[in-house]
């Protein structure tokens, strides 16, 4: 439950941040939140800061896609999109396999393609696969949109700050964020599990982790509450694991196990042929 809590006022906390940064205005916590902003990964990677590079890379080797609950403000909405098709529209998840060759295709598709960005020196399109830019990016479209609507035409000096290719950026990162909450609220994070590029770089890299959200099989029930309400379809209640490349450890299964059989613990690889065995003989 500490996990739970901490998680969710972190990423609340984070979000509000990288919006305030987003936005056109200045002050201490807008200030601040363009210093967190400096440590995102990809925006890391390509201003050169090792350091934030370094401690997100021994982050998910140690705990795993942390990164996308806590620190990414699109995977942050897709979770609370999913909580809310879980509370008002009544959906619920059921274990989906993960396809990792179909991810890494896509993330093969990515890496050509932002090959060819930097190649014709439009390196800032590489924002289009990351999912923090994406979602200032559609900021500074609603942002534009307001300003537009409030002079009843494009605001004077404003035109000259987008250029064509910028404009379509801003608005086609509105226009996908608004279709991966959408999405969400039914499929909960299945934009994270198959298509974003980091997160399966992350996801790679995850499942090295040795630190991870397990099931006790002595205790578990097969109660399913756990991966009904899981918004990345990870768990395998027959199996009684889940899976460390799609778990973002989110928590909402340790909230939610009425016999607390689920909770953090070191991976066991060695463990795992004997679980399967006992579950043949079963």
């Amino acid at each position: 439950m500490f996990w739970y809590r901490f998680r969710s006022i972190v990423s609340w906390a984070v979000l509000l941040l990288l919006t305030l940064a987003a936005l056109p205005i200045g002050g201490t916590l807008a200030g601040f939140g363009r210093r967190l902003a400096g440590c995102q990964p990809l925006d890391a990677a390509l201003h050169g800061s090792l350091t934030a590079v370094v401690v997100w890379l021994g982050i998910t080797l140690l705990l795993g896609r942390v990164y996308c609950s806590i620190f990414c403000p699109l995977g942050i909405i897709q979770e609370y999109m999913a909580h809310l098709g879980r509370k008002h529209l009544g959906t619920s998840r059921r274990h989906t396999r993960e396809c990792l060759a179909l991810r890494i295709e896509i993330l093969a598709c990515f890496a050509a393609l932002g090959a060819v960005f930097v190649f014709f020196g439009r390196k800032e399109w590489l924002g289009a696969f990351d999912p923090y830019t994406l979602y200032t990016k559609a900021v500074e479209a609603v942002v534009l949109l307001a300003k537009t609507a409030f002079h009843r035409q494009l605001p004077s000096g404003l035109a000259g700050d987008f250029c064509a290719a910028g404009l379509i950026l801003v608005f086609f990162s509105l226009a996908l964020t608004i279709a991966v909450s959408i999405l969400a609220l039914f499929k909960g994070r299945i934009f994270c599990n198959t298509v974003c590029p980091l997160g399966t770089i992350l996801s790679l890299l995850g499942r090295l982790a040795p630190v991870r959200i397990r099931i006790k099989r002595a205790e578990c029930v097969n109660c399913r509450r756990c991966a009904s309400h899981c918004a990345a379809a990870c768990i395998h209640v027959r199996e009684k694991k889940i899976e460390a490349g799609c778990c973002t450890l989110c928590a909402n299964c340790l909230k939610d196990c009425p016999k607390n059989a689920i909770g953090f613990g070191l991976s066991l690889r060695s463990a795992q042929p004997a679980e399967k065995q006992s579950g043949e003989q079963k």
